[in-house]
């Protein structure tokens, strides 16, 4: 009885063995990426709410917006160009609702590496706001460019 509880516990030793060196076998790298095709449409939405100290008078702001992003290149590097085009905005300010200003509702270009590193992000009238460039980064997942 001793010698078969021997070899049950020795048979079940084994067998973790195996599994562990099998889980601790060097596993296939996967590189993660975007990939696109121009045409493709996606739609997001964002929900804010921020609380704002002016000269001590507290003020809560609700921010709510659906944005229509149109895939419009592809570059053969990977580079992803799309067009942002602000569908609905809506802003609360202390309860009251307030008209968003004609700046916020102007399409976007934005051009991402396939990691989603951002390379550009421009207005419609070709300028720059780095606000919105720092906003896409802060909010936009980036995948490590080696697996």
């Amino acid at each position: 009885m001793r010698s078969m509880t021997s070899r049950t516990i020795a048979g079940l030793a084994a067998s973790l063995l195996a599994i562990a060196a099998l889980g601790a076998a060097r596993q296939e790298s996967v590189l993660l990426v975007r990939k696109a095709k121009v045409g493709d449409v996606s739609r997001l939405q964002t929900v804010g709410k921020a609380q704002v100290d002016a000269n001590g008078m507290q003020m809560e702001l609700d921010l709510k917006g659906t944005d229509k992003y149109t895939v419009t290149a592809v570059a053969p590097n990977g580079d992803i160009t799309q067009t942002e085009q602000p569908e609905a905005v809506e802003i609360t300010m202390q309860g009251q609702t307030m008209p968003p200003s004609p700046e916020m509702l102007r399409p976007s270009t934005i051009v991402t590496k396939p990691n989603g590193t951002l390379v550009s992000f421009t207005k419609e009238d070709g300028s720059v706001d780095e606000n919105e460039g720092r906003m896409h980064n802060a909010t936009t997942i980036i995948f490590p460019d080696t697996p």
